[in-house]
This record gives C-alpha cells, sequence and structure tokens, in this order.
C-alpha cells in the first residue's frame, strides 16, 4: 500500500483562502451597508428641508 502523501497543505491553503474571500465579502457588504443607510438619511434630511410648516407639525404630532 503506497505511503500517504503528507501534503494536505494545498487543501489547507484553499481552505484559508476561502475564508479570506468570505471575509473581503463581509467587508465588502458592510461598507454598502453604511453606504445604503447614509443615502437613507441624506434623503430624509432633504424631504423634511422641503416639507412645509403643517406638514411638519402633522409628522411630529404623530410620533
Amino acid at each position: 500500500m503506497p505511503k500517504r502523501k503528507r501534503g494536505t497543505t494545498g487543501d489547507a491553503a484553499s481552505r484559508r483562502e476561502a475564508i479570506r474571500k468570505r471575509e473581503r465579502r463581509v467587508v465588502e457588504t458592510e461598507e454598502e451597508r453604511s453606504r445604503r443607510l447614509s443615502t437613507m438619511a441624506q434623503r430624509g434630511q432633504e424631504r423634511r428641508a422641503e416639507e412645509t410648516e403643517e406638514q411638519r407639525n402633522t409628522r411630529l404630532s404623530e410620533m
């Protein structure tokens, strides 16, 4: 019976690479999420800047 190769290093290396890719995706997702939330906040501010005093009073009284 042939001796088993010790080189599981290829498997370990590809496993490490897969983990790194996954971590990169998580970082990108957090960046995208923060960008999206900041855009939403900015739109909300713009909307409030355009509303009339009556609309503002209505919105505040509904809270």
